[in-house]
C-alpha cells in the first residue's frame, strides 16, 4: 500500500451524472501550522483573550464544585439509608430519598423564607422535626 496516496471520490450530481474527483492526500501528523500574516482578521484581541481565560477559570471551578456536590449527595444518601429515613426535615433543611433511584433531593432554606410545608399548630408551636422511616412510607 502506498503512503500518502490520493483517493478517488465519486459523487452523484443532482442531474444523475457521476463525477470523479481526486481527494487530497492526508496531511502528515506533526506538520507545522501556518503562521499568521500581518493584517489577518483574527489577530489577538486582548479583551477576548481575557474573557475567554476568565470564563475557563470559572468553568473549571464550577466543575470542581459539581464533583464535590455529587460526593456530598452520595454521603447524604448513605446517611439516610444508615438511619432508615426516606424524608428528613429540621430547621429549614429537607432531605428526601427519591423513590426508585439512588439519589436524594436536598433543600436548604435561608432564615426568614416562607415554607408552605411547615406545620404550625393552633397553639403556635411548630413541628420542627419530621422524620419518616421506610416502614412509615
Amino acid at each position: 500500500m502506498r503512503k500518502n496516496a490520493a483517493h478517488r471520490i465519486t459523487t452523484i450530481k443532482p442531474n444523475g451524472n457521476a463525477s470523479r474527483e481526486v481527494a487530497p492526500a492526508k496531511a502528515r501528523r506533526g506538520t507545522a501550522r501556518n503562521q499568521d500574516l500581518p493584517g489577518m482578521e483574527d489577530r489577538e484581541i486582548r479583551e477576548l483573550e481575557e474573557v475567554a481565560l476568565a470564563y475557563g477559570e470559572v468553568r473549571d471551578q464550577r466543575m470542581a464544585l459539581n464533583v464535590e456536590e455529587a460526593s456530598l449527595k452520595g454521603t447524604a444518601l448513605q446517611l439516610m439509608k444508615k438511619f432508615g429515613k426516606t424524608i428528613y426535615k429540621h430547621a429549614g433543611v429537607e432531605i428526601r430519598v427519591i423513590p426508585g433511584e439512588e439519589d436524594v433531593k436536598v433543600k436548604v432554606k435561608k432564615p426568614g423564607e416562607d415554607d408552605d410545608n411547615d406545620h404550625v399548630a393552633d397553639d403556635g408551636s411548630s413541628d420542627d422535626v419530621e422524620m419518616r422511616s421506610e416502614a412509615d412510607a
